[in-house]
């Protein structure tokens, strides 16, 4: 398989497949090698040892085990070891042997969510320890007593198990100092079952065996990385209210599990190491860069960020020698010649930047960045703008083909306040510059004469950069839009977007900074809300808002006319017959609201007097509904009881309907005066009775009649 492909898992895999029915002495080159470039993905190491077990070559698997085992905090391989050691290593018989094996897998693991069977292992081979003196038991007894109490206090599977299994032991042991005893443990256990289904729900999706690669940017990986992160924050916000030590121990161990899967991401190692360090543990951060710069040997930010660890520490040799390794190799980043250059300034002095200089200058990846750092360094550092200007001279001799680097220079230049050699360096570069190449330095020239010239220059200039682009040509036919640069400030434009895409022309003028269309949505976009504007929204298709107003209360209250008004509002009143020149309903009314609207007249023709609405509602809220549909309905069901009875019923109905809603009754009556009043008599049916209803004879017949019973 060849280097590039040394990363392709999906192909790996499939050879790795294959090695099933091989020999062992045919599958081991290839083991090997995979397991160079994959050093964590612990399936593939139980794979490799269980191939040397079955071929007995028990020699190779100590040293498989030896490498592996610290590297990949994988429950199935350690268990793998453990079952090795038992069985084969040391045997059944040499008890203590097995108890120290179980000790040494507990002491790495026993914090693993499936670490429970290790855990019961473990507890199982206590239990047959011999014992032949009574100090022997009470040995005995200690230890079973403190792996219960250990392992009751971890959220993994089966805890609830052990739990049980431990309030049987003490019980069997002395049921007076039980209680105690589990009472004193009873709230370790309960946070331990707490986080452990916190755990379980966090830990779905996971996926434990994963072999690493490089970022991809799919969407199972993007999963993977949230699941990881989420559950190394979870751990370090201590839900189970640990000691620090032990808190830090379970955040280690979550971070070293979660490099298996994410080795190659280097945030999870710059965080491992950030959290050890800012908890005292100077050294294991130092071994965590160490691996993760074996990791990720080709990271530039994790070897600055490790030298910054080492020069915050006044180790200022170590810092030095992951810069001199860098710069040795030969596919060297010039950004490594001007980190190192800052460094050298700080814990050297000039000297020291100017050695860094010397020796980037004869390397052949060194790039004008270096030149235009180290003049920057001289003239912003030292104030020395001679030796400045004497780097740049020299990168000119090299990069003069470079536009970017020669806009450097004029920038220094002009900082300077050097205008005629500004002039002279743009009519040395342009000589001689392709036209592919010129467009910004023409465009830079012109800038600058807007700038310093005066309007003859300006001309001069823009004529010559038209002879070479003639579509930058400000007097042609839609030369309006080349024109702007002329009068731009920053982002201050001499018109909107609209006037300039009214001009005709959509391609746009790349112009010294970003581009016109761009800068002018820019800053009608931060006149109307300077909050929401980000960096990263402009990435994506954006509507145009310089083509939007501000919203304000007179806009949607001041009358307009017709030709700026919603034409659609006012060809509706239109085809109803009503005034066309009435005010708008505000922009964000609703379709519906607005027709309703365009019926009403226009409070311009209202004549009359305005009433009063406080005293219109209030006199509103203090009037007498009339009654229901309901009551109506129930008042006549009373006089049809009050018909058949002979009045005795229905005076106690009513009698009892008074003294539940007093208000009722007192509508009620009103209502009965009115009819009297309304009929001339005191009858009771009231205006809406009729008065013959073939229903409500039918219902009197039916009441009157005797019961056969």
């Amino acid at each position: 398989m060849s280097a590039s492909d040394t990363l392709d898992v999906d192909s790996w895999a499939m050879a790795l497949q294959n090695l099933q029915t091989q020999s062992i002495e045919d599958a081991r080159p290839l083991f090997e090698q995979f397991l160079q470039q994959h050093p964590t993905a612990s399936r593939y190491w139980k794979a490799y040892i269980e191939k040397e077990m079955e071929a007995k070559a028990y020699d190779r698997v100590d040293k498989l085990f030896v490498r592996s085992l610290l590297t990949c905090l994988n429950i199935d391989l350690w268990r793998c070891y453990l079952e090795y050691i038992k069985t084969i290593k040391i045997g059944e018989v040499n008890r203590e042997e097995v108890i120290k094996a179980h000790e040494f897998v507990l002491e790495h693991m026993g914090q693993d969510i499936s670490a429970s069977q290790v855990w019961v292992s473990y507890i199982k081979c206590l239990k047959s320890l011999p014992t032949a003196t009574p100090a022997d038991d009470s040995h005995k007894m200690t230890l079973l007593r403190k792996a219960y109490q250990r392992a009751i206090a971890i959220p993994m599977h089966n805890v609830e198990n052990l739990w049980k299994e431990y309030e049987a032991f003490e019980n069997n042991l002395s049921k007076q100092l039980a209680k105690p005893l589990l009472q004193e443990h009873v709230g370790r256990h309960t946070a331990a079952r707490s986080m452990y289904r916190e755990l379980r729900r966090r830990r779905e999706g996971l996926i434990i065996n994963m072999v690493p690669r490089p970022p991809r940017g799919n969407k199972k990986e993007e999963t993977q990385m949230e699941l990881w992160t989420s559950l190394i924050e979870f751990e370090r916000s201590n839900p189970m209210k640990l000691e620090e030590k032990q808190l830090i121990a379970r955040v280690v161990f979550s971070y070293n599990q979660a490099l298996l899967c994410l080795r190659h991401y280097p945030s999870i190692w710059y965080d491992l190491a950030m959290y050890l360090s800012g908890h005292q543990y100077v050294d294991e951060a130092t071994a965590v860069f160490g691996r993760s710069l074996e990791a990720l040997p080709s990271n530039l930010l994790l070897h600055f960020a490790f030298a910054d660890f080492h020069e915050a520490r006044k180790q200022i040799q170590a810092a030095k020698s992951i810069y001199e390794r860098l710069i040795s190799r030969e596919d060297v980043e010039p950004l490594v010649f001007i980190i190192y250059q800052r460094f050298a300034r700080r814990t050297e002095g000039l000297k020291g930047a100017r050695d860094v200089f010397s020796i980037a200058r004869k390397s052949a990846r060194c790039s004008y960045h270096v030149y235009v750092a180290s003049a920057h360094l001289e003239h912003f550092i030292n104030k020395d703008a001679a030796v400045a200007r004497k780097i740049f001279e020299l990168g000119l001799s090299k990069f003069a083909n470079e536009p970017s680097f020669v806009l450097q220079y004029i920038e220094f230049l002009h900082q300077l306040n050097d205008e005629k050699n500004v002039r002279v360096l743009f009519e040395r570069v342009l000589s001689h510059l392709e036209p592919v190449h010129a467009r910004e330095v023409w465009n830079r020239f012109v800038h600058f004469e807007h700038q310093c010239g005066d309007l003859d220059a300006v001309q001069r200039v823009e004529s010559r950069r038209t002879a070479v682009y003639p579509e930058l040509n400000t007097q042609a036919p839609g030369g309006f839009r080349n024109l702007l640069p002329r009068y731009r400030f920053l982002d201050l434009w001499p018109c909107t977007a609209s006037d300039v895409d009214g001009a005709g022309h959509e391609e746009e003028l790349q112009t010294v900074s970003q581009p016109l269309s761009q800068n002018i949505i820019r800053s009608k976009v931060e006149l109307l809300n300077p909050s929401q504007l980000t960096r990263e929204s402009y990435a994506f298709p954006r509507p145009d808002f310089s083509k939007m107003s501000p919203y304000t209360s007179e806009l949607a209250s001041a009358p307009l006319p017709v030709q700026q008004a919603d034409m659609g509002f006012h060809i509706q009143a239109q085809l109803l017959g009503l005034d066309t020149t009435r005010q708008l309903p505000p922009a964000n009314t609703p379709e519906p609201l607005a027709q309703f609207l365009a019926l009403l007249p226009s409070r311009e023709q209202f004549r009359g007097s305005f009433p009063d609405h406080v005293y219109l509602i209030n006199s509103l809220l203090r009037m007498d509904l009339p009654p229901s549909l309901y009551e109506i309905a129930a008042g006549t069901s009373s006089e049809l009881l009050v018909q058949s009875n002979g009045g005795s019923t229905a005076t106690t109905s009513t009698g009892a309907g008074q003294s539940r809603d007093p208000r009722r009754r007192k509508r009620r009556d009103r209502n009965e005066d009115s009819d009297e009043e309304q009929n001339g008599s005191g009858a009771v049916g009231g205006p809406g009775v009729p008065m013959r209803d073939i229903y409500r004879e039918r219902q009197q017949h039916k009441i009157s009649k005797p019961n056969p019973t």
